[in-house]
């Protein structure tokens, strides 16, 4: 899987209970690790799958600059999502949730008509 979407993160697995995505991304790693050439071209198509997307977003921000900082948000999400999570695949999966605002206290109401 690759580019930040883990296993768990993929939407076509949201239906799947939490043990059945942990037990196909256990499956996965060992399939990998017993086909080294197997391995190695997953790599190369991640790659090939990033400069892709780079070359998509560029031309986005040629059809519209207005995208660019949104573009720019995504990538500091991702950023943020494999430096917290362990990368592409790790346990957890899933995109990282937007910043809540802090909770406000509801304002103090007198008592009425007494």
């Amino acid at each position: 899987m690759g580019g930040g979407m883990g296993m768990g993160g993929m939407g076509m697995m949201g239906g799947l209970s939490q043990d059945d995505v942990d037990e196909l991304r256990e499956a996965r790693e060992a399939a990998l690790q017993a086909d080294p050439a197997l391995a190695a071209e997953g790599k190369a198509l991640q790659e090939k799958q990033r400069e892709y997307q780079k070359k998509v977003e560029a031309a986005m921000i040629k059809a519209d600059p207005d995208v660019a900082s949104i573009l720019a948000q995504l990538e500091a999400m991702r950023q943020q999502f494999q430096g917290g999570m362990g990368g592409p695949g790790a346990k957890g999966g899933g995109p990282p949730k937007p910043p809540q605002p802090a909770a406000t206290p509801a304002p103090a109401t007198k008592p009425t008509g007494q």
